[in-house]
């Protein structure tokens, strides 16, 4: 018995370091809907076969005459029809809580196991044949072990061959156990009698947790009966021309979710049973593993194509090539982010969805991509001699084992080992360059802006530990450029802001058509992207350096002031303008129900769209590129006045010319314009009478044919003609 006991005991320290597959916590109500579902079925099947049925979340039912074998098939009957009806196949997958989907095979029969195997399989223990739980201590730990290990069984099968005094007062126990959990316990008890043995069978059955499994199951041809005909031609589509169907998927999944309780004709009824997000998680994952073979397979399709690998191809061809990958990489995964956290937030419990290995599979793609990038930009400062001297084509040896797109987790390591070696080849690379930057990168040979432009230029390698170490003392004095370049652009924002609101009223001109302030807001802006610049550079290849410091303080207390003035100039600006939007006097904006054109008491023609309204149009598009929140009241007479803008240029066309023809004009030609002038002056009083405004769209644009037509008369009197004049009157 000790040696009973101990075993015992080692198999529940064993059972601590095994994985369980599935351990579910849910509240109740998330599997109401497919409890019902399981409820139902039960219901209808007990009734096909005369069997009473029972109801509740746990049922006791007793089925009369009903011996051991012909139970189990009952039973086998029983759930393999539940599994099919409610999840669409005998064959399932089980995607919900695990780090991968688990194919489950529901056909029966089920295979029987009996408890000594069971715990054997398990555990890699040997216990004896005979009766050996005799003892109740034994029984009950023997009972402990069981629980335990029947979380580790995904596979539907029967339980069997009990020990007697763990047959619960049965002459036989049978356990269904499916996905690591006891959903149905039938104990048989025969009677011996004279004529035949009197059998009867009682079912106990876990409904609740029977729904629950299901819930997390998955018919394996839902997706291929789910997903589009675009999709299943993937492999025929270009991979640059995969993001447009990974949108297409989108759209497809988003109607598909909120379809999910429709009809049959809006989706599949029977994938959606009971909670919809595992059966969606499985759709992606699906997606998702298609797409990462499809980007496998074309990225070594060019590459083959080429004669070569990925690491001796082309630069230019694989640098397209893999851009191309993680573009369709990272398109899908923003695709589930944005469906999974924004558009089903409401009704969506999943969180947020990852595909896994998309994002492995797009991190090695950029880690390739970045490692022949390294290489290239490296070996570009090398002459063909250098080239051969150094060996850059043996760089790629270290990988020339290993299959880089294979990213399973026993291949990382291997991985990482040729990635190591690789940076080690490239030292006498980098050596060589460094001593060619040297060069470059002369500060006495080159002014302060050439130099830190060289610095932006050869960023990408400076960077790298071995060059950076080597190039000490040119970063020492490219951050003693940068210190002066800031004292600069400090000396060149005070010139621009040292008059105040005068200096801004005039405004520096570095836009056409705008006003004093918006002026100088975009002057001060290029100069803060000037020091942002070198605030990067600093950050980026002289942060080790002892002033680094000082010179990035200098720059941060700088930009911060320049942040600050620019709102203060953008407030005043908007201020200005909201009071002019509120004063009727204002030209700033369109009046829509006041006449589109007129004649002042001098005789000028005056348009309802002044310049200013261009103007204003044109500073809130300049501001909002520069990422200004423009009033939202600004935006709505912007927004207004967009719409009648074309209508206003050809107005503006028209006034402009008349209002400066006399200036044109000898005094010869008056009498010949006399007759077209007339006929304008006609048209614009009688739209004044008739009260036609830009409010009105159609009869709006009607008058201005008129205005053009009279307008050619006034360009040319000879075209006048007797169609003209209809049109006119």
């Amino acid at each position: 018995q000790r040696r009973v006991h101990g075993t015992l005991s080692e198999c529940l320290f064993f059972f601590g370091h095994e994985k369980q597959y599935l351990i579910m916590t849910e509240p109740d109500q998330k599997h109401q809907a497919m409890f019902d579902e399981v409820e139902y079925h039960f219901e209808t099947w007990h009734g096909n076969n005369e069997l009473d049925a029972g109801s509740g979340k746990k049922q006791q039912l007793l089925w009369e005459g009903k011996g051991r074998d012909e139970a189990i098939a009952l039973l086998e009957d029983l759930v393999s029809s539940c599994v099919h009806d409610l999840c669409g196949n005998f064959k399932v997958q089980a995607s919900y809580k695990l780090d991968h989907m688990i194919d489950i095979d529901c056909t029966p029969p089920f295979p029987k196991t009996s408890m000594r195997q069971l715990l054997e399989k398990a555990s890699s223990f040997t216990f004896p044949e005979s009766d050996f739980t005799d003892d109740p201590p034994s029984a009950r730990l023997l009972d402990i072990v069981y629980r335990k290990y029947i979380t580790t069984v995904t596979t539907p099968q029967f339980v069997t061959e009990f020990p007697a005094n763990m047959r619960l007062g049965g002459t036989h126990r049978v356990d269904f156990v499916i996905m690591g959990h006891l959903c149905i316990r039938l104990i048989v008890k025969e009677e011996p009698n004279e004529e035949e043995p009197a059998c009867n069978s009682q079912v106990f059955c876990d409904l609740l947790q029977l729904a629950k499994i299901l819930d997390i199951f998955t018919d394996t041809r839902t997706t291929e009966k789910m997903l589009p005909a675009e999709w299943r031609d993937l492999e025929f589509t270009e991979m640059g021309e995969t993001d447009e169907l990974l949108e297409k998927m989108s759209q497809f999944l988003d109607v598909t979710w909120k379809n999910r309780l429709g009809s049959a004709s809006t989706t599949s009824h029977v994938a959606f049973i009971g909670q919809p997000e595992p059966k969606m998680v499985t759709l992606m994952a699906t997606i998702a593993q298609e797409l990462v073979g499809h980007v496998r397979d074309q990225i070594t399709a060019i590459v083959q194509d080429l004669e070569a690998d990925v690491w001796t191809a082309p630069y230019a061809e694989v640098k397209l090539a893999l851009t191309v990958g993680i573009t369709c990489c990272d398109t899908w995964l923003n695709i589930t982010e944005e469906l999974t956290t924004v558009k089903w937030e409401a009704d969506w419990d999943g969180g947020m969805h990852v595909d896994k290995c998309v994002e492995i599979l797009s991190g090695r793609l950029a880690e390739m991509k970045s490692l022949r990038t390294t290489h290239a930009d490296l070996c570009q400062l090398l002459s063909p001699d250098e080239s051969q001297t150094l060996r850059v084509l043996t760089c790629f040896h270290a990988f020339i084992s290993l299959d880089p797109f294979d990213v399973d987790d026993t291949q990382v390591p291997i991985w990482n080992d040729a990635v190591k070696d690789f940076q080690k080849r490239l030292r006498p690379i980098e050596a060589k360059v460094s001593e060619k930057l040297r060069k470059e990168l002369n500060a006495d040979s080159a002014e302060d802006h050439i130099l830190f432009a060289e610095f932006q230029r050869y960023s990408h390698l400076i960077v790298r530990p071995n060059i950076n170490r080597a190039l000490v003392q040119e970063r020492e004095v490219m951050l003693v450029k940068a210190g002066e370049m800031a004292e600069q652009i400090r000396v060149e924002f005070d010139n621009k802001t040292e008059g105040g609101d005068k200096e801004a009223q005039q405004g520096n001109q570095v836009g056409r058509n705008l006003s004093g302030l918006i002026n100088v807001i975009v002057a001060v802006r290029q100069l803060s992207d000037r020091l942002k610049q070198i605030s990067i550079i600093c950050k980026t290849l002289l942060s080790d350096l002892e002033k680094f410091a000082k010179v990035v303080d200098i720059c941060q207390d700088l930009s911060e002031e320049m942040h600050t003035y620019m709102k203060e100039l953008f407030r005043k600006w908007q201020d200005d303008v909201v009071y002019a939007l509120q004063d009727d006097t204002e030209p700033i904006a369109v009046n829509d129900k006041s006449p589109m054109i007129k004649l002042d008491s001098d005789g000028r023609v005056v348009i309802n769209y002044s310049a200013d309204v261009v103007k204003l149009m044109r500073e809130v598009r300049v501001l909002s590129g520069l990422g200004f929140t423009v009033n939202k009241d600004i935006i709505s007479s912007c927004t207004n006045a967009a719409k009648f803008f074309q209508c206003g240029l050809a107005l503006n066309t028209v006034a402009t010319f008349y209002n400066t023809m006399d200036k044109h004009l000898i005094r010869c030609h008056l009498p010949i314009l006399l007759e077209p002038v007339s006929m304008f002056e006609v048209v614009v009083a009688a739209q004044c009478k008739k009260g036609v405004t830009l409010a009105k769209p159609e009869e709006a644009q009607k008058y201005i044919q008129k205005v053009m037509c009279v307008f050619v008369c006034l360009f040319n009197p000879h075209v006048l003609c007797v169609d003209t004049l209809s049109l006119i009157h």
